[in-house]
């Protein structure tokens, strides 16, 4: 356990709390200008986003939704979710990183719906990709798009991955999408 605390302390360069979210903010705000995005103040009335609109949601998620499913919405304990996603790591503050886990080569990440917090913990010293990119932020998502979804998001540490809590970084996801089974 020791070890744990030592090697997490030095992979976040015993930054604060406050210099992780300082730190996250400029990444975030870096990302927007580059990307072009357009920040809304509410939930689109007709629910249809622009290419480059995100809405801000209550938990700091950044939220597009570029096709919003069949309507059938998981079911809390009963719905096996399957998610695909290309996104870019910030973990090297010199050079994102693109991550595909997007081609049908690759394993979807699988989660029951509502079950998120329990497998990060379980993964949470596995080193695998469920500790690197698979968080809550991800079911979050779920609570506003049904199955077969397309989004984009940008998810903030404090609902991110094991690394991304560790990091203080956010990830940004260009494209996820949610099919049930």
């Amino acid at each position: 356990m020791v070890l744990s605390v030592v090697c997490m302390s030095s992979c976040n360069n015993n930054r604060t709390y406050a210099e992780m979210k300082r730190d996250q903010e400029k990444a975030v705000k870096r990302l927007i200008a580059e990307k072009g995005f357009e920040i809304l103040q509410n939930w689109p009335t007709d629910s249809i986003f622009g290419e480059n609109q995100f809405v801000k949601l209550e938990n700091g998620i950044y939220l597009n939704v570029v096709d919003s499913g069949n309507g059938n919405r998981a079911v809390v304990g009963k719905t096996t979710v399957l998610v695909r996603f290309r996104l870019i790591d910030f973990a090297d503050k010199q050079e994102e990183v693109a991550v595909d886990f997007f081609d049908n080569n690759e394993y979807p990440f699988e989660f029951l719906y509502g079950n998120a917090a329990y497998l990060v913990s379980i993964h949470a010293q596995a080193y695998d990709d469920y500790y690197y990119y698979f968080n809550e932020g991800i079911e979050h998502i779920l609570q506003h798009v049904g199955e077969n979804a397309v989004v984009k998001a940008i998810i903030p540490f404090e609902t991110g991955s094991t690394m991304q809590s560790t990091l203080g970084l956010p990830l940004y996801y260009e494209r996820m999408k949610f099919v049930y089974y």
